[in-house]
């Protein structure tokens, strides 16, 4: 692979999950105006793009060049969910689009959610954080040997929980520590190595985002949004929405971004 190329913007940087689609098969008919790089932990799918058909499995990185007028489907047949980050370089990228199966490597799953995790918190300077970061990633990408971190199936177990619980019920530190038999302290710090994150803004970072999903389709209230995201009271809502995303819930449902 030829990385001759300079990293010149962010885009955006989105987590999707299996929840956003009714359907296992996507058309995205809009031009591709930039670079796509989607990183895949669980599930299949299989990509047809520019009369190129790409098959991903778990752990797989696909890559989507700019094609001024293209479009490309997307048939989950296992759908989970997968971070996306849309760029642009200095010069055309990759000629045709690719994917590298099976890479075993904790620390780029750790990078990717970074990588959103900056975009969504839009901290001052976070552009440059995250072309920082996707830096790594292209890095990471370039060695030949993916060797899995052990140590973070301990909090395994917190993750599974975590994700399938987030919408629903107040997690404790307690219930999470347990779950894994290990301390906070050391929770807290694999957490951050794979996440950028602590448990708690994690949990918070996976309810503003099926928040955007809800505020970006329209269908419901500032309120509403917030019921069904987990929060219970509508300011604490508000703030932490502005905080991770930039802007308020009000303003982001009238101009979601494109």
């Amino acid at each position: 692979m030829n990385f001759d190329f300079i990293i010149t913007d962010i885009i955006t940087v989105r987590m999707t999950d299996e929840k956003k689609y009714k359907e296992n098969f996507v058309e995205y008919h809009p031009n591709l105006i930039s670079n796509e790089i989607i990183y895949r932990p669980n599930g299949y799918s299989t990509v047809n793009f520019d009369g190129k058909t790409l098959h991903t499995t778990p752990n797989s990185v696909h890559i989507l060049p700019f094609k001024n007028g293209g479009k490309y489907t997307v048939d989950y047949n296992e759908p989970d969910y997968f971070i996306d980050i849309f760029f642009l370089t200095d010069k055309p990228f990759f000629k045709e689009p690719f994917v590298l199966n099976g890479i075993k490597s904790n620390k780029l799953n750790s990078l990717f959610n970074k990588a959103f995790s900056c975009f969504v918190r839009k901290d001052a300077g976070y552009k440059f954080e995250c072309i920082s970061i996707l830096y790594k990633i292209f890095a990471e990408l370039q060695k030949k040997n993916y060797i899995p971190e052990s140590k973070f199936l301990r909090i395994a177990p917190a993750i599974k929980y975590i994700e399938a619980n987030f919408l629903s019920k107040n997690i404790s530190c307690e219930t999470l520590t347990e779950l894994c038999g290990i301390s906070y302290s050391y929770l807290q710090r694999l957490f951050n190595e794979k996440y950028g994150v602590s448990p708690k803004h994690y949990i918070i970072q996976l309810k503003i985002n099926y928040a955007c999903d809800l505020l970006q389709s329209g269908l419901y209230s500032v309120s509403e949004t917030a019921e069904m995201s987990g929060f219970e009271d509508l300011y604490f809502f508000s703030r932490q929405f502005k905080e991770y995303v930039g802007m308020s819930p009000i303003k982001y449902k009238k101009n979601p971004p494109k």
